[in-house]
């Protein structure tokens, strides 16, 4: 992928221009670190939202990328940015020989267990969550009965090998240890994962700080830095990595008081 800014004009007058330039900001150690060109060269996101992040992996040098969304709102946005690009970069592939990488985009719930779940679709679709939330906070949600599925399935069903995926993104609104207890073959391989660490307890079962912290660090993991934060809410963002010796000395983070999960 050349370097520098580069706008495509869509064949389809309704569809907005989009631009392959990696915009600056919390992903950015995404795009120095990832893909490493001795393994996997893929990227699951699991909770992609429309795809926000799609033209930074692609610009990025990703091979494969996945987008796993369960909110049903959102779906169709999402399949046509990934629609948008697969057909630029087939035209680009017959016209200049460039190698497209796989983009594709699973409407599933990323769990523990497949089967059918509800799913907590908030006003704010960025909010929606497998874990059901605690208060009013986010609107009054709707529970969607979506497909849920172990990441490990999702790889394997779109005919992936796990030791493909480089990096695994989840951005799940306190589901982490869900998604995470789905993705053992998937970590194994992988040599990076982007996580949200919530210190305040927003969705009932949400899984404590060091209980995610925990899984990862047992997994081969260590927290390389944080890459995005918000101290209004009691999220951050880390980017975990497998080799300690390729990364900075971790970084502290400054947490506020954690608020004790509510009994059952």
């Amino acid at each position: 992928m050349p370097t520098g800014r580069v706008r495509f004009r869509p064949a389809a007058p309704q569809t907005e221009v989009m631009d392959v330039q990696p915009p600056p900001g919390r992903f950015d150690p995404i795009a120095i670190r990832f893909p490493r060109p001795d393994a996997g060269a893929g990227v699951v996101h699991v909770g992609a939202h429309t795809g926000e992040e799609l033209e930074l992996y692609i610009a990025s040098g990703f091979r494969k990328i996945l987008l796993v969304e369960a909110n049903p709102a959102v779906i169709p946005r999402l399949s046509m940015h990934a629609w948008f690009w697969r057909a630029w970069l087939e035209r680009l592939t017959d016209q200049w020989g460039v190698t497209a990488p796989d983009i594709r985009v699973l409407h599933a719930a990323a769990s523990d267990e497949a089967g059918i779940r509800p799913f907590f679709v908030s006003p704010f679709p960025v909010l929606s969550s497998l874990l059901e939330p605690l208060t009013g906070a986010f609107g009054t949600p709707t529970a969607r009965l979506v497909p849920s599925a172990r990441v490990d399935d999702l790889v394997a069903q779109v005919g992936w090998a796990h030791a493909d995926v480089g990096l695994v993104v989840i951005d799940a609104q306190g589901a982490e240890m869900v998604v995470l207890r789905g993705a053992a073959e998937t970590l194994r391989n992988a040599h990076g994962v982007v996580a949200e660490v919530n210190f305040h307890v927003r969705y009932r079962h949400q899984a404590p700080p060091h209980t995610v912290i925990g899984h990862l660090t047992g997994l081969g993991f260590t927290r390389a830095e944080v890459i995005d934060r918000d101290d209004t809410v009691g999220r951050v963002t880390v980017l975990f990595e497998r080799d300690p010796a390729a990364t900075p000395p971790p970084e502290e983070i400054p947490a506020p008081e954690e608020t004790p999960a509510p009994t059952q």
